[in-house]
Order: C-alpha cells, then structure tokens, then sequence
C-alpha cells in the first residue's frame, strides 16, 4: 500500500516508465521535487501534474482513496459530433 502522496506519486511514475527528471521537466518542477514532499502537494503543482498526466486519478494521489487511473480518461471520438468531410 502507498500511505503518502511521494509514495503513491512515485507508483505512478513507475507505472508509466517515467524517471523523475522527465516528471520535472513536464511539470516545471526540479528533479528534487519528489523527494521534497511531505504531507502535500500545492495546488498549482496539482493542477500542473493534472494537466499534464490527465489519466492519473489526483484524489488518490492526494488522499489515496480509490483507483491510480481514472475510470473514464476523455477519448477524442469520431463519432456523430465529427464534421462531414464529403461533399461542398
């Protein structure tokens, strides 16, 4: 079980195969961001790994109830809101 958001935060990262200077880079954070964490996050730090890892679940990275991954991550679909292509 991962009892503190650096510890769930790094499962994530583990996850995706992404090494925390690759993580600081997209989030605009130092290489030493993770290991400065202690019972937080800022919230524009949230909202920044939000944005920029928009599958990963950030209720649980903060509190670490439910699932790593949201359920329903929004997939661009070409369905009937697609425009028609064909014709003038």
């Amino acid at each position: 079980m991962h009892n503190t958001i650096k510890e769930r935060l790094t499962a994530y990262l583990k996850y995706k195969g992404i090494n925390k200077s690759e993580f600081g880079r997209m989030v605009g954070v130092s290489n030493a961001y993770i290991s400065s964490i202690r019972k937080s996050i800022q919230p524009d730090k949230t909202e920044k790994i939000a944005a920029s890892f928009p599958d990963l679940n950030i209720a649980w990275l903060i509190t670490g109830d439910g699932e790593m991954l949201k359920d329903n991550v929004k997939q661009i679909s070409l369905g009937d809101n697609s425009p028609n292509i064909s014709g003038n």
